[in-house]
């Protein structure tokens, strides 16, 4: 029977998207492998895969049988990591080379999250985080009008990961708390359109995040006490991530090994298929 291996990236948040509409990550080396087989019989690891496959089938490949799927991730789930887009990223990439289809990357986007939303992973349909995981590198987005508005390639820094897990809320407090700060994202929003103040913007945004959802900034302070570029909470959280020096970077990791701090870099590499 045959088989599809599509590989795509983890990412961090610059701009959390859900109080403007704006948002803006970049892909963290950290990957999820999605295998997907032709089989007797549907397999699906998750509900938002099953809406990949259904979407696909629906829209482009009538003719598609079922399937098994397969997950092999690096990156830790429900912190704010991208994982879910990365997944669903590489699910529509692997479909889409299983049913011979031509489709542009950014079809293979909006394949993606327009699934994430049926599944009810995503608040805004996370473009921005999809995009990253996606096409490497920082992205710029419109979640509300999904437009892709920058993307950029970006030094391939050290990044320390401090996953973290278990959410203190739902998804609509989540989006209430968020929003009542509108006017406060809204400024390093226009620092992040205007100036690509990307650093700066990056810990602004995880010191906001930090105080709407309830979680510590001193992870954030440490970090840039070590001299830091960035630190700040990704996603919604309540992972930490902190972009770091060449020649600092593992003082900043030693500070935080024995909180299951993880090493990564920032990479530009796109998403692939696996021989």
């Amino acid at each position: 029977m045959k088989c599809v291996k599509a590989i795509s990236h983890g990412g961090a948040s610059i701009l959390n998207a859900i109080p403007t509409g704006i948002g803006s990550a970049f892909a963290l080396n950290l990957n999820v492998e999605v295998e997907v087989c032709e089989s007797m019989e549907n397999h699906f690891p998750s509900h938002a895969i099953e809406e990949v496959y259904n979407t696909i089938k629906a829209k482009y490949c009538q003719q598609l049988q079922a399937v098994s799927v397969k997950v092999r991730s690096e990156i830790p789930a429900g912190g704010g990591l991208k994982s879910s887009s990365a997944v669903t990223n590489a699910t529509a990439a692997a479909l889409s080379k299983l049913c011979a289809l031509k489709v542009s990357p950014y079809e293979i986007l909006r394949l993606a999250v327009e699934a994430s939303k049926k599944a009810r992973v995503t608040i805004t349909g996370a473009l921005d985080d999809a995009a990253a995981s996606l096409l490497g590198g920082l992205v710029i987005t419109n979640n509300h009008e999904m437009k892709i508005l920058d993307r950029m390639a970006l030094p391939e820094l050290p990044v320390i990961v401090i996953p973290r897990s278990g959410r203190r809320y739902g998804f609509e407090e989540i989006k209430d708390r968020l929003s009542s700060l509108k006017s406060q994202f809204k400024v390093i929003e226009e620092r992040l359109l205007d100036n690509k103040d990307l650093w700066n913007v990056m810990t602004l945004n995880g010191i906001l995040v930090a105080s709407a959802l309830g979680y510590s900034t001193e992870p954030i302070t440490q970090a840039l006490k070590r001299g830091a570029i960035a630190a700040s909470i990704s996603g919604n959280g309540p992972s930490y991530v902190i972009v770091a020096e060449k020649d600092n970077y593992q003082e900043i990791y030693e500070l935080f090994k024995n909180e299951g701090a993880v090493l990564s870099n920032i990479t530009n590499e796109k998403a692939y298929y696996a021989d």
